[in-house]
């Protein structure tokens, strides 16, 4: 066997805190061999994003490091990167040069004040002695060898002048521009829609093979490791559990981690089902909203059944949280109708003022995408689920009390937690405080703003069976606002489709994911990445399909 690209042995990492040392990595070792895509899959916690800053040597000074990490380049000596002193000036060759690093997050990674082409150009001012004419001129090659396209314009603009995807692509022009030998990328299409993401795994697995060099893929997503990965490293509590190629550890797991992971995936979700009778809750006719003149929503119109879930598909842009909004009454519709099924009959919820809107709230609730940034940090979870009670006017402290226990409980907390800070809860345990939150004034509409996608796979494995078990015991309807068409197919019965403001297709989930009508739809679902390595991802070309991008 060919000697690897980089070797991590019995690899160590402790943070020095004020409440002692904490464990991040625990004798990790693992190879990346040459020519070939290593992925390292774990949830949040799991030492995934340590391992690769720990390879880049970007770890705080609070850091205490043990073990070797040491990388043997083509036709030079190997470089024992955790013996380099932080000042040696082999380190600044290294990072950039030999081995460098796409982050998760572009726009932070992006400085907002320079242009672009003065970013990627800057990457090779760094590592080599060229002209800045030269170096202008090989990053105008490399932003084209990435895929954008009208280069001359696109090196003289910002990066908030470039959309999610675009911006990610020069990210990879720039860790690529030196040509290392490794590229870690580190969750980099986490934060994109389904057709970027594909897009972009597409392009990295592109790019690999014609450069012939090595990557080391960190995410959580097993899909994404099935389409792009040759090797696995599976990490859990700072340890790696199991290694091999991507065909034997999805296909045939060892270790009871990986078969954890790959049981969570939405696809093993239950369908949440129903026994309640079903009626028409919420009609929505021709809605529109346009900000400075531009139209976000267009006369869109749909129905949602009592006791049912619909979900709302779109990448970011297509107008999903404006449509969400104007139905809650958060910003008022331009035009259109919405209609809701109240307790006391039909209302029209664009026709009435705020103080006629406030007992309607109580049947009408939310359960937001960021349980941490939703949750008040000076409020303590009996204050926090108390709080909707006391703006209705609802029992006394006794009873109030006895409701916050009741609801702990139902969403799977012990009631002692109703003393405590949300800081002191991991972030599934906090969506279940919002879960409770919204299902405390017990409502009949519940809209999910995305209120799964910032959890780990297992974790969103079980808050979408508690809201499956919520909706069957409290016959709840969820508007299910999502952009992981995994989690639509598996938790919804029904499915709006919505590009560019409009709603293309709709329809019952296993008619419009069998039979897609629309091209945007047919483009959605050829992006979904499958946990089987032997269905390869092969998403559409929005080009052809004259779908611009969002």
């Amino acid at each position: 066997m060919s000697e690897p690209l980089l070797t991590v042995k019995d690899l160590v990492v402790d943070f020095r805190t004020e409440l002692g040392d904490v464990r991040a990595l625990d004798k990790v070792s693992f190879d990346v061999p040459r020519d070939c895509i290593t992925a390292v899959v774990g949830e949040s916690g799991s030492g995934k994003t340590v391992t690769g800053n720990s390879i880049m040597r970007l770890l705080p000074e609070s850091a205490h490091v043990t073990g070797e990490i040491v990388l043997h380049p083509r036709g030079e000596e190997p470089i024992s990167i955790s013996s380099l002193a932080e000042r040696d000036p082999r380190l600044r060759s290294l990072r950039g040069g030999l081995v460098s690093m796409v982050f998760q997050e572009p726009m932070t990674a992006l400085s907002p004040v320079h242009r672009i082409g003065d970013q990627v150009a800057e990457a090779v001012l760094c590592h080599r002695p060229v002209s800045r004419e030269a170096a202008w001129n090989e990053a105008a090659a490399m932003l084209e060898q990435v895929g954008l396209t009208d280069i001359d314009k696109r090196m003289r603009m910002y990066p908030f002048e470039f959309s999610g995807g675009m911006r990610q692509r020069v990210i990879i022009a720039i860790a690529l521009i030196c040509h290392p030998q490794l590229l870690i990328c580190d969750e980099p299409t986490t934060a994109l829609d389904v057709t970027i993401q594909a897009e972009i795994l597409v392009l990295i697995r592109s790019l690999q093979r014609k450069l012939n060099n090595s990557v080391l893929f960190i995410t959580h997503d097993l899909g994404v490791v099935a389409q792009i990965a040759d090797r696995v490293v599976v990490m859990y509590d700072g340890q790696v559990v199991e290694t091999g190629s991507v065909r034997q550890v999805l296909k045939n797991p060892q270790h009871s981690y990986t078969r954890h992971l790959l049981a969570s995936m939405p696809d093993a979700v239950t369908d949440p089902g129903s026994d309640f009778p079903v009626n028409r809750l919420l009609s929505v006719e021709n809605l529109s909203k346009s900000f400075a003149g531009q139209e976000v929503v267009r006369s869109v119109s749909f129905d949602v059944d009592e006791s049912t879930t619909l979900g709302i598909v779109g990448e970011s842009g297509s107008g999903k949280t404006t449509l969400v909004r104007s139905i809650l009454r958060a910003i008022d519709p331009d035009s259109g109708a919405v209609r809701y099924n109240s307790r006391d009959g039909w209302r029209e919820l664009d026709g009435l003022t705020p103080r006629q809107l406030l007992p309607l709230r109580r049947e009408i609730q939310m359960i937001f995408q960021d349980p941490f940034a939703s949750l008040n940090p000076r409020m303590t979870v009996q204050a926090i689920l108390e709080e909707p009670l006391i703006i209705h006017d609802l029992g006394d402290r006794a009873w109030r009390k006895q409701r916050v226990a009741e609801m702990l409980q139902k969403v799977q907390l012990d009631p002692g937690v109703a003393s405590r800070f949300p800081h002191a809860f991991s972030g599934g345990q906090r969506q279940r405080i919002g879960i409770a939150r919204a299902l405390i004034l017990e409502p009949r509409l519940v809209v999910c703003d995305e209120s799964v996608s910032a959890l780990d796979v297992s974790v969103q494995a079980q808050i979408l069976d508690l809201l499956a078990d919520l909706q069957a015991e409290l016959g709840l309807t969820y508007l299910f606002v999502a952009h992981d068409l995994r989690v639509v197919r598996d938790f919804c019965d029904h499915v709006l489709v919505m590009y560019a403001g409009s709603v293309v297709e709709q329809g019952p989930v296993e008619e419009i994911f069998a039979n897609p009508k629309h091209d945007y739809t047919r483009l959605l679902l050829s992006a979904i990445p499958l946990p089987d390595p032997d269905e390869k991802l092969e998403p559409l070309n929005r080009a052809e399909l004259n779908l611009a991008e969002l």
